[in-house]
């Protein structure tokens, strides 16, 4: 297929959502985990890997 022409709407569309995303990678917090989904992913892997030496569920 051949390349559609360039839409502008599209290319300000596009500008302002690359735009938007280098303004929140710049932000302090970017990157950081939900300290809930932090809880809730250390109680399942608490749950099914039991640490060594220690008899837990599996």
């Amino acid at each position: 297929m051949s390349q559609t022409p360039r839409d502008k709407a599209y290319d300000r569309a596009q500008a302002r959502l690359t735009r938007d995303a280098a303004h929140r990678y710049q932000q302090p917090d970017w990157g950081t985990e939900d300290p809930d989904a932090r809880e809730a992913y250390d109680r399942e892997l608490s749950q099914t890997m039991p640490v060594i030496g220690r008899r837990g569920r599996r």
